[in-house]
């Protein structure tokens, strides 16, 4: 099933762990691409693509597991991740 971003993602923050550092990503107006700024500026994800795999809500905290599935419209693989969206209502 394929989805629009919604709402929900914009309150999301991507960062990349670079140099014993963490970075803060970005995205554009449109929501279509993360990019880094600085250390970071050679970042730059156009239409990240992800499948959802699981979605709970425990008391307040919704918790979601996602898949990335193509980055720059490339394929690419392993990228999976669990993500704690607090205080729905």
């Amino acid at each position: 099933m394929k989805a629009i971003i919604g709402s929900w993602i914009t309150k999301l923050q991507f960062s990349i762990r670079r140099n014993q550092g963490l970075y803060k990503l970005e995205w554009d107006e449109q929501y279509t691409h993360l990019y880094g700024n600085g250390e970071v500026k050679d970042v730059y994800f156009a239409r990240p693509n992800f499948t959802l795999l699981s979605s709970t809500i425990v008391d307040n905290i919704l918790k979601v597991k996602i898949q990335i599935t193509s980055l720059n419209g490339e394929p690419v693989s392993n990228l999976n991740y669990d993500i704690d969206i607090r205080n729905i209502k």
